[in-house]
């Protein structure tokens, strides 16, 4: 069961530890970060997905402009999803929202050139044959609920 005090005061934790500024709260479970000045909007975690998109806003700061932007987004990812495992949540949901967003982000860096998918994200989604991808437009949908992801390769 989600415990929202539990989630805040970590988070609370982290964001004093990391002289982070919340500088908005998001009314849905979505957010930013800009790493230059440290700041992150964020939902309140008042769900197991909102406390997930906190910790990958966060991860951002902490690991600032380093590597590509769909690798950025990887580890933010994979970060909140560690994190949730830490503290015992389902997260049969977050790992379908984290399919969806990294392979979205893939397929744009595919289709603005990368021609070689970090091979630590070949290797976390094994199922998906990202040697396809190169050259062509790549499509990653998803219905409201990350369910039904659909790859559109043309």
């Amino acid at each position: 069961m989600f415990n929202q005090k539990e989630a805040e005061v970590y988070l609370n934790k982290l964001i004093k530890q990391y002289n982070i500024k919340v500088v908005q709260r998001s009314k849905s479970s979505c957010g930013w970060a800009m790493w230059e000045t440290n700041e992150i909007k964020i939902p309140y975690p008042t769900d197991i997905d909102r406390f997930g998109v906190c910790l990958h806003e966060i991860k951002h700061i902490i690991d600032g402009d380093r590597g590509k932007r769909y690798q950025q987004e990887f580890w933010c990812d994979l970060y909140a999803l560690n994190t949730l495992k830490e503290f015992k949540y389902d997260t049969t949901d977050w790992e379908i929202r984290m399919r969806w967003h990294v392979l979205s982000r893939v397929a744009m860096a595919t289709n603005r050139g990368v021609k070689v998918v970090d091979k630590e994200i070949t290797d976390y989604y094994k199922d998906v044959d990202f040697t396809k991808w190169i050259g062509r437009k790549v499509f990653v949908s998803a219905d409201k609920d990350f369910n039904n992801i659909k790859i559109n390769i043309k």
